[in-house]
């Protein structure tokens, strides 16, 4: 009885199993050929790209004379869509982008997604995927990173600013990619000093800020230091132009590289004595230098930066 009446909607859901055996093959081929994962399978659009092409073929007559070639996009579509995207873009004067990045467990391939947000003069939101794009860098360093995503941006036309730039993401390498490198820094600080000396406003200052010099290394040192000291009163005497600069230094990477830099003052005042012989010294002190250059998994990238700017010098010294 059951057999006799059973649903005759079940008989017409039934895939003959060689269909069924062929779209697997199929599917194996597509990610090994491809180098997908199998989990692209799952996901909503390629379901729905299934589903489209199922659809056509179902409405399309099995005699009409049509390639599947006749059926997929041409590959210059997409250079339409992105040239017209690369003029939208170079027309915005503000927009966010979003960076993420992940490792495929599997393969240990590492991709960078890049999307882009902007607010129309219409105050109307718009949003566009620039691309999954395999990231292939030899190293994940904040710099490599920076490079890397800021290459991609060119190609639309895009430029971070350098000046006006906000960013959300707290972890430590985005931190590090889209913030100052200890250069930037010391350019930032000469600039704030020689301003504030010119201007005699240095005499709301419980320290006399102090001028780098090039023809001393520690004046260096000893520019950033006082900077250091004095770094919570600036920003009730400076204006708006240095205010942005001031804005764009990392206090916490202020901190570290004159922390990281008294050995080196020390070292020199410690060789400069010319009331007894340091000549005996010049070895050990080098070596303890060099040692001070190793970089840490927890330094910031500007500070590993900087150590690796010494650390290439005393090589070639």
């Amino acid at each position: 009885m059951n057999h006799y009446y059973r649903s005759p909607s079940n008989d017409q859901n039934q895939i003959p199993k060689r269909i069924k055996d062929a779209i697997t093959s199929s599917c194996v081929e597509f990610v090994a050929q491809d180098s997908q994962s199998f989990k692209l399978l799952e996901g909503s659009g390629f379901v729905r790209l299934a589903k489209q092409l199922f659809d056509t073929g179902s409405i399309l007559s099995s005699t009409t004379n049509i390639e599947i070639e006749d059926l997929l996009p041409d590959p210059t579509t997409y250079g339409y869509y992105k040239e017209k995207l690369i003029k939208l873009c170079q027309s915005m004067d503000s927009f966010c982008v979003t960076v993420d990045f992940w490792t495929e467990s599997y393969t240990g391939l590492s991709y960078c997604g890049l999307s882009l947000n902007h607010i129309d003069p219409t105050f109307y939101s718009q949003s566009f995927l620039l691309g999954c794009f395999p990231y292939e860098m030899e190293n994940k360093r904040a710099l490599t990173i920076r490079s890397f995503v800021e290459d991609i941006l060119n190609d639309f036309g895009l430029k971070l600013n350098e000046e006006k730039l906000i960013m959300s993401d707290n972890e430590p390498t985005m931190k590090c990619t889209f913030n100052l490198n200890s250069q930037e820094l010391f350019v930032d600080v000469k600039q704030i000093v020689s301003s504030v000396r010119q201007m005699h406003k240095q005499r709301n200052l419980s320290k006399k800020l102090v001028l780098y010099s090039d023809t001393r290394f520690s004046g260096a040192y000893a520019m950033l230091v006082v900077f250091q000291d004095v770094y919570d009163e600036l920003g009730k005497i400076l204006d708006s132009k240095l205010l942005t600069a001031y804005s764009r230094i990392d206090e916490d990477l202020l901190r570290d590289i004159c922390e990281f830099l008294l050995p080196f003052d020390t070292a020199i005042h410690t060789l400069s004595d010319s009331k007894r012989p340091t000549l005996h010294r010049v070895v050990p002190l080098k070596q303890f230098l060099i040692n001070k250059c190793n970089i840490n998994n927890d330094d910031k990238e500007g500070l590993k930066q900087l150590k690796a700017f010494l650390g290439m010098k005393f090589e070639k010294g």
